[in-house]
């Protein structure tokens, strides 16, 4: 009883009003997204993201909350049920993803794609570990093994994508092939001072033009 008395109203107060609240403010200000004032207020809480898709941030967090509900909600089902529930609700996001590329760095738009997949076939593969006794140990050896391999390659892979997106910042934001984009200025922020920068056209309160500052070509 206590339970239910204290998880029942944190539920509805971290993973469904907090949420709301965030979308309610981003659907406020849908309109002013590039402004100085409300990137400086909630640029936090989608600046990664393209302005067409200012949503977005809140569809990731219900794609975890139904995670979360299919592994506590459903666990009398069985690991089969819960491992092909995550897997299916990750294949109708990825499909999602891969239309919108949501992300204005097409190097965020890759490794979300991967992650995602990573996820599902690391979830097929262990339902096959803790699938049972019809299950022989030799097959849940090897595949553990293959999940070892497949998370060594998911890293290595991030790795490789983070060490060319930063041998390509000397070239500019938007190069061509670039992984940072041509809005990577925006999703990149000011740097080290934290503050976001608004696209190019914008204006700041004072009816100023803002531009980011170019990126300086090395020596």
């Amino acid at each position: 009883a206590w339970m239910s008395a204290v998880g029942l109203p944190a539920f509805l107060l971290y993973a469904i009003g907090i949420p709301a609240v965030f979308g309610f403010l981003l659907y406020r200000n849908k309109d002013r997204l590039n402004e100085p004032q409300t990137l400086h207020r909630y640029g936090f809480l989608y600046g990664s993201y393209k302005d067409a898709v200012w949503y977005w941030p809140i569809g990731v967090h219900m794609r975890k909350l139904l995670v979360v509900i299919f592994i506590t909600a459903i666990a009398p089902c069985g690991v089969g049920i819960q491992s092909m529930s995550i897997v299916l609700d990750l294949g109708l996001v990825h499909i999602a993803h891969d239309r919108s590329k949501p992300f204005r760095l097409p190097l965020l738009n890759l490794l979300e794609s991967f992650s995602m997949l990573f996820a599902a076939v690391a979830l097929t593969a262990s339902t096959a570990i803790v699938g049972g006794a019809a299950v022989k140990g030799d097959i849940r050896v090897q595949t553990s093994w293959w999940i070892v391999g497949q998370t060594a390659i998911f890293v290595g892979a991030i790795i490789a994508l983070l060490i060319k997106a930063h041998l390509q910042l000397p070239q500019g934001v938007g190069a061509p092939g670039s992984l940072l984009g041509p809005e990577g200025d925006v999703a990149l922020g000011a740097g080290a001072a934290g503050k976001p920068v608004a696209p190019k056209g914008a204006t700041s309160d004072t009816g100023t033009s803002v531009v980011p500052a170019p990126v300086q070509q090395q020596a």
